[in-house]
């Protein structure tokens, strides 16, 4: 299915911004690195109560990474933890937009090219 902005929900967003820094980072992963996070993700979508939002940010493991499912991010961005809650929330943003459902986005920010601290929650119909 696909996201759609709360701003624009008839439009549906197909693409990702920043994908040249999004397949790099990607490539530094090994592909059981990306489909285990990628499973992963899509488990914690799969087990949200219906009527409930999901943060982003509300994911991310804290400043050590060491030992977590998600140490390969940090690796793949070569230790920066900046850019590593970067591309985490670009692989979440994938995994809503691949996901079997539809979702709405709600940006915490004003700023376009931040999605850390994106809200989703299902779109109703």
């Amino acid at each position: 299915m696909t996201i759609f902005s709360i701003k624009s929900p008839k439009k549906a967003i197909t693409r990702l911004r920043h994908r040249d820094t999004y397949d790099q980072f990607k490539s530094n992963m090994t592909d059981e690195e990306f489909e285990g996070i990628m499973a992963a993700l899509n488990l914690m979508i799969a087990q949200f109560p219906e009527g409930q939002q999901v943060t982003t940010a509300s994911y991310i493991p804290g400043d050590d990474w060491t030992g977590t499912l998600f140490q390969p991010i940090f690796t793949a961005c070569k230790g920066d933890l900046k850019v590593a809650k970067s591309f985490f929330a670009q692989l979440i943003w994938v995994a809503f937009q691949k996901h079997s459902d539809d979702w709405m986005f709600l940006r915490k920010n004003s700023d376009e090219d931040q999605l850390l601290g994106v809200t989703y929650f299902k779109k109703q119909y």
